[in-house]
């Protein structure tokens, strides 16, 4: 299957960067770059990759400085990962096989 090496974000263009280094994963928001340890099994880059999206959707509406519970924002983080999937069908089909 092949590697996407870009998604957009809310209308923001991220890299896809497969490489070796010590993480599994990296999201550099400000950089606009996902990384993706590439000496790991496809299916660990695609959990990777999956999880790296959250963080760049955390990243864009700050929710680290909100002090809600889990409960209260897994819907608005949930419905916001939803959108990047649907705009994103290439990522999608990597990750979700």
């Amino acid at each position: 299957m092949k590697k996407p090496a870009k998604i957009k974000i809310f209308g923001e263009v991220f890299d896809i960067v497969y490489e070796d280094f010590e993480d599994c994963g990296l999201c550099l928001y400000y950089e606009r770059t996902i990384k993706i340890n590439s000496t790991v099994p496809v299916q660990d880059q695609a959990r990777t990759l999956n999880h790296e999206i959250v963080h760049a959707v955390v990243s864009r509406f700050d929710f680290n400085n909100i002090k809600l519970t889990e409960e209260v924002l897994t819907g608005p983080i949930s419905a916001l990962v939803r959108d990047v999937y649907m705009n994103n069908p290439e990522v999608k089909k990597f990750v979700f096989g």
